[in-house]
C-alpha cells in the first residue's frame, strides 16, 4: 500500500456468524456485505474472546485474551492506557473515531447527552481509551434504565428532540413483560437506534482533520434484543422461513421461532443497509479505494439454540462471529474455514497502519493470510468466561467448565459431524482433548 489505509470497523452486538448472506446459511439479505466480502477475505470459523459485550469489547481494545483484559465481567471498566488499540493507532498519526455502543466504560453510565465521555473533573474518557472523538450511547437496555433515572445517553436525547422518547420508553416498558416480543416499535425508519448510529457515523468521517488518515468503528446496537424493529423492517421479512433453532426445548413453537427470528433478520438487513450508508458516503469522498472495510461483532446470539437465549455460555452460537475484511492488499473474494479470533483484528489494524504491535498483545496480525501470503495465523482459537474456557481447532472442540456441577469437567465435540454440540466424544479422543487442553485459559 503507498499510504496509510482508512480502517473502518462495523461491530455490531449479538451478530452470529452464521447470519450473513455471503455464507448461503441462513436466507437474510446482507447486499453490501456480500458486495465487501466478494472483494475480500471472509473466515468461516472465527471466534470472540469473550461472548460478554464488555469483556469481548475491552479484549479488543487491550490487544488481550479474556484472562488478561481486566474487566471479567459487565461490573467493570477498561482501563486503557498507551498499549489500546486506539492509542496504538493515535500514533501512527490516525485519527480515531467510534459513535454506537462502546462498552467500555459500562457501569459509569457517562456517555453524557453529547455521547463525549466527560469526566466531572475535567477531560474525557475518550482520552484514557485512545479515541480522537465519538458518540458513545448506552445499549437497548442501559439507555431505557438510565432515561428512568434521570441519565439521558445521546439517543434518547435525541429522541427527546423529535418528541419520540415517551413512545420509545412506553415501547420498551412492554416489552420488557412480554419475553422476546417480536411487534413493530412506534418509531419511524429514520429514529430507529441503528439508523441513528449510522447517521453519526457519517458525520464523523466528515469531521477528520484534512490529510489525516482515520480509523472508524461503528458500535451498531443492533441484532441485541428486544427484538424491535420497525414497521417497514417487519413487513420487508413478512413471510420468509428461517431455520429453526437446534435442540430449541423452550416450549415455543416453530411458528414463534420465526417469528423471533425474522425480528432478528430484520435488524441484520437494517444494518447491512447502514453499512451501505457508509460505504457509499466513502465513496463520495473519494476514500473507496484507500478505505480497510471490517465486519465482525462482540460475540453470537443463541437465539433459542439448546433453550437458551442470549449469549456468555460456549456453545457455538453464543461464541463464533463473522470476520470479514475488504480493501486494498486484500486479496479478492476468499474465503477460510481455518480457526481464526476477531481478536485479532487489533494487531492488524497497527500493522495496516504501519503502527508498532506492542509485545504484550495476543492479538496477531491477519496481514499474511489477507494478502495471500498465508492460510492462518493461528492453529486453535479460544474464548473463556467466568470458569468456562474453549478451545478449537475449527474441527474439534474443547469446552472445560460448562458443568457447574463439576467445574472441571471437560468435553469434546467435533463440530463438522456434531454442529450442535451434543456428543461428547473426549473418552474416544484423549490425544485430541491433550492437544487442546493446553490452550485453554
Amino acid at each position: 500500500m503507498s499510504e496509510q489505509p482508512n480502517i473502518v470497523l462495523f461491530y455490531p452486538d449479538h451478530h452470529r456468524w452464521d447470519w450473513v448472506g455471503y455464507l448461503g446459511l441462513v436466507p437474510v439479505r446482507t447486499p453490501n456485505l456480500d458486495a465487501l466480502a466478494k472483494r475480500g477475505v471472509a473466515f468461516t470459523s472465527s471466534y470472540c474472546p469473550s461472548p460478554l459485550c464488555s469483556p469481548s469489547r475491552a479484549c479488543l481494545a487491550g490487544g488481550v485474551e479474556y484472562n488478561k483484559c481486566g474487566v471479567p465481567d459487565n461490573n467493570a471498566n477498561f482501563a486503557g492506557g498507551e498499549d489500546s488499540l486506539y492509542r496504538r493507532l493515535q500514533d501512527a498519526g490516525y485519527h480515531t473515531m467510534a459513535c454506537g455502543k462502546f462498552d467500555l466504560g459500562k457501569p459509569r453510565y457517562s456517555w453524557g447527552t453529547d455521547g463525549k465521555q466527560c469526566k466531572e473533573g475535567g477531560g474525557s474518557w475518550f482520552d484514557d481509551w485512545g479515541f480522537s472523538d465519538g458518540i458513545d450511547n448506552g445499549g437497548k437496555w442501559d439507555g431505557y434504565g438510565q432515561y428512568l433515572k434521570g441519565n439521558a445517553c445521546p439517543y434518547l436525547t435525541y429522541l427527546e428532540s423529535r418528541d419520540l422518547a415517551q413512545a420509545h420508553i412506553d415501547d420498551f416498558a412492554r416489552r420488557k413483560q412480554e419475553a422476546r416480543a417480536t411487534f413493530a416499535t412506534p418509531l419511524p425508519d429514520d429514529a430507529y437506534v441503528d439508523t441513528w448510529i449510522g447517521s453519526n457515523a457519517l458525520k464523523l468521517i466528515d469531521s477528520v482533520p484534512g490529510g489525516k488518515p482515520f480509523y472508524l468503528q461503528v458500535n451498531f446496537n443492533g441484532p441485541h434484543t428486544p427484538f424491535d424493529v420497525t414497521e417497514s423492517m417487519l413487513a420487508s421479512c413478512d413471510g420468509i422461513e428461517y431455520p429453526q433453532p437446534t435442540n430449541p426445548g423452550d416450549g415455543e413453537s416453530a411458528e414463534r421461532h420465526n417469528e423471533i427470528r425474522r425480528n432478528f433478520a430484520a435488524m441484520i438487513e437494517n444494518i447491512d443497509r447502514q453499512v451501505g450508508r457508509v460505504v457509499d458516503h466513502i465513496k463520495e469522498k473519494g476514500d473507496y479505494d484507500n478505505t480497510l472495510f471490517i465486519f465482525s461483532s462482540d460475540h453470537g446470539e443463541m437465539l433459542g439454540d439448546r433453550g437458551r437465549w442470549g449469549k456468555s455460555v460456549p456453545w457455538e452460537a453464543s461464541v463464533g462471529v463473522p470476520l470479514l475484511f475488504s480493501g486494498p492488499g486484500v486479496k479478492q473474494g476468499v474465503r477460510l474455514d481455518g480457526p481464526a479470533e476477531n481478536l485479532d483484528i487489533a494487531a492488524t489494524c497497527v500493522d495496516m497502519a504501519g503502527g508498532v504491535i506492542p509485545e504484550s498483545w495476543e492479538s496477531r496480525s491477519l496481514r499474511p493470510v489477507l494478502e495471500g501470503e498465508a492460510e492462518r495465523v493461528r492453529d486453535v482459537a479460544v474464548s473463556a468466561l467466568l470458569g468456562w474456557s474453549v478451545a478449537t481447532d475449527g474441527r474439534y472442540k474443547l469446552v472445560r467448565g460448562h458443568d457447574k456441577d463439576d467445574p472441571e469437567a471437560m468435553a469434546l465435540f467435533e463440530l463438522q459431524e456434531d454442529p450442535g454440540e451434543t456428543e461428547d466424544i473426549s473418552a474416544e479422543h484423549p490425544d485430541t482433548v491433550a492437544r487442546l487442553q493446553g490452550f485453554l485459559q
